[in-house]
């Protein structure tokens, strides 16, 4: 499964796991209480922009620049570990190197 990162109407709604981005804009949409992202379209128009994101970059960068192993968090919450200490989501990961996640597209 893929990630991708939605921002609709200029907010950052957070990363999805989805094998498409159509999917991943189902699952938001279904986050917020619609059937899908139709419903949504249908309602507010279509201001979304979704960015699927390079995890592997992402979590080389952050072994790079921090000097740590980057792994994943098999056992845990998060969706990795950096030195030993569990990151929840790949927003959090990006933010210990000063980055946004949508930087490290696909």
């Amino acid at each position: 499964m893929a990630v991708f990162h939605i921002e609709a109407n200029g907010t950052d709604m957070g990363c999805y796991h989805a094998d498409s981005a159509s999917e991943a804009l189902d699952i938001y949409a279904k986050d917020a209480g619609y059937s899908d992202y139709l419903e949504v379209v249908e309602q507010f128009g279509d201001n979304t922009c979704v960015t699927r994101v390079d995890t592997a970059r992402l979590c080389r960068v952050v072994s790079e620049r921090l000097n740590a192993l980057v792994m994943q968090d098999a056992y845990g919450n998060g969706v990795a570990l950096v030195d030993g200490k569990s990151v929840l989501t790949w927003d959090d990961m990006a933010r210990l190197i000063g980055r946004k996640v949508w930087e490290f597209e696909a």
